[in-house]
Order: C-alpha cells, then sequence, then structure tokens
C-alpha cells in the first residue's frame, strides 16, 4: 500500500525502494510485482519490467505493463491472456500513474502500438490522456559561447567555469531534461538550448525558473537525465542532504556534473562553503552517487594540485539498482 500511494503521488523511487527487498526476499505476490513493474517502467528499468512480465502474463496489469514495454522497443506483441476491456482499464490505469511520475511519452507509442496490433478501438480509448513527445536523445553540440557565458557569469574563474560548463552541455542529448542549479543559470541556459531545462537559483535572478535553498529543493524523484550544479553547494551548510536531494532527482543512470569552489585564494569573497576534494568526493558517495571523474583548475582554467583549485569538478552517476 505503501509502494501504491507513492505512485500516485508522482514517486517512483519511493514505490521501488519499498517493493524491491520483498521481491528480492522471493514474494511472488503478483499484485507485488505488478506495482514493482510500474516503479520500474516509470524508472527506465527495462530489465527488470522483462524479468516480471515475461509471457504468460497472470493478471492484465503484467499483461499491460509488457505492451508498454514493447512499444518502448518497437517490439511487435502477441497480446494474450488480458484482452479487451481488462487491459484497456489495465493499460489506462498504468499510462496514468506513468504520467503522474512524469513519464507521458509513453502514451503515442502504446496506441500506435494497439492499432498495428489490431486494437484500433482501444487505441482511441486513451486519446484524451495527456501525451508528451519521446525525447530525439541525439547528440547537439552546444555553441562556443564563451563571451555570451562570461558576460552572465559575474563570478571569477569565468574561463575554467565555461570550459566545465561546455563539456556538461556537451554530455546532454537533445531533449535530455536538466536539472540547473546554482546561482547564475542564465550563463548556462545559454549553452543548453538543445534540453529541456528547469534552472532553480538560491535568490531571484536572470535564468531562474523557481527560488529554492539547496536543501529545499521542490523536485520529484527520477525526473531528470543531468543535475548541472554551479557554485550551488555554497549556499548550504547541509551538502549530504542538499546532494542527496539533487541525486534523486537523476534517472537510472542520470550524470551530476558539479562545479564547486575550491580551497585556492582566488574563490570569490562569498564562496561560502568550501570542501576539500576528498570531502566533495566523500559527499557524492553518501548522496548514493558513483564517482565518474574529478578535476581541480585555476581561474584561468589550468590543471593544478586540488589545495591549490579555484573550482573543484566532480563528474558522477546515479545507479538506482
Amino acid at each position: 500500500r505503501r509502494a501504491e500511494r507513492a505512485l500516485v503521488q508522482g514517486d517512483a523511487l519511493a514505490a521501488l525502494e519499498t517493493t524491491v527487498p520483498a521481491w528480492e526476499a522471493g514474494s511472488v505476490d503478483p499484485q507485488l510485482e505488478a506495482v514493482l513493474a510500474t516503479a520500474a517502467l516509470a524508472l527506465d528499468l527495462d530489465d527488470v519490467v522483462d524479468a516480471l512480465t515475461r509471457p504468460p502474463c497472470p493478471t492484465p496489469a503484467h499483461a499491460a505493463a509488457r505492451v508498454v514495454l514493447a512499444a518502448r522497443r518497437g517490439e511487435a506483441i502477441g497480446i494474450d491472456g488480458a484482452t479487451g476491456a481488462a487491459l484497456l482499464w489495465a493499460l489506462r490505469s498504468l499510462l496514468q500513474t506513468l504520467g503522474a511520475a512524469g513519464r507521458r511519452d509513453d502514451v503515442e507509442p502504446v496506441r500506435d502500438l494497439l492499432r498495428a496490433t489490431g486494437l484500433a478501438p482501444a487505441a482511441d480509448a486513451l486519446r484524451e490522456l495527456p501525451t508528451a513527445p519521446r525525447p530525439a536523445r541525439t547528440p547537439a553540440g552546444p555553441p562556443l559561447a564563451r563571451d555570451v557565458f562570461r558576460a552572465a557569469w559575474p563570478a571569477p574563474a569565468g574561463h575554467a567555469a565555461f570550459s566545465w560548463a561546455w563539456v556538461a552541455a556537451r554530455d546532454v542529448l537533445a531533449d535530455e531534461r536538466v536539472l540547473l542549479l546554482g546561482r547564475h543559470p542564465a550563463a548556462l541556459r545559454a549553452l543548453l538550448d538543445h534540453a529541456r531545462v528547469t534552472a532553480i537559483a538560491p535568490a531571484h535572478g536572470p535564468g531562474a525558473d523557481v527560488v529554492a535553498r539547496p536543501d529545499r529543493l521542490p523536485v520529484g524523484t527520477a525526473r531528470f537525465d543531468h543535475v548541472i550544479a554551479a557554485a550551488w553547494l555554497q549556499d548550504t551548510y547541509d551538502p549530504v542532504g542538499a546532494l542527496t536531494t539533487a541525486a534523486r532527482a537523476l534517472t537510472h543512470g542520470g550524470f551530476l556534473h558539479l562545479l564547486a569552489w575550491g580551497p585556492g585564494p582566488d574563490a570569490p569573497a562569498d564562496a561560502g562553503l568550501r570542501l576539500s576534494l576528498d570531502a566533495l568526493i566523500e559527499v557524492c558517495g553518501r548522496a548514493g552517487l558513483v564517482l565518474e571523474g574529478v578535476d581541480a583548475r585555476d581561474a584561468v582554467g589550468a590543471a593544478v594540485e586540488p589545495h591549490e583549485a579555484t573550482v573543484l569538478v566532480i563528474a558522477a552517476r546515479r545507479h538506482i539498482v
């Protein structure tokens, strides 16, 4: 029941965390499996869905999850065991639940699959559900807009910050969802026209969609493919809590791109909280992130020892299971 309530509230990660222990302990409860499959679909854990819904499907909910998985993969599917009204209602319920978790992009592929399978009336019955386009997820090089970036970046180390921001933006594919965190979101937005960006800043300013403290981010779980945080941890005294919340906003396999002020002498006077590279690495680990790379740069972008750095850079990935 806790998992079902979490799904209704759009928190697929909480639903997954509630159901996985029982599943791993050997439970064969079909209702638990259906809830777990729904959470896994919302989190892009397609291998888990595949394992839970292999034919013959024991319930209409299992069959509906199998249909959504096949639609995502572009596979043909023979629908049996749960046809007619039972399948339609299970699909409608599943797609509504996935929509609450931010996955409205499954509706049209499912309708296309139903029509291809000879179930056009079922496809038509789903046409009123809210939809969203499926992300293109193709490479899209950001502009080399160093001057534009630096004009919107009033802090020191503009060259180093631009180099980091450009590489982060290059890693973002077309239409991917990006959570942008920090005091100067307008600078980074200039590099992210190819992405779907939500910018949260600690104070009102250009480029911010929402104003919120780092330890009180108003974001759902597993909603973003990338979190790009620029000089953001400086505004909290609970870096583990703030980064844990940001990490939970990432999808399975999502990336954190973090720039923080280092201990070097060129950091701004209002740099606030500054951590050593070792401390940042520990914070990332406690937030449930897997480290992918670190770097230390001076104000002009040259590589330096971490204790001399103006900026420290962390790249990490979120693995939900």
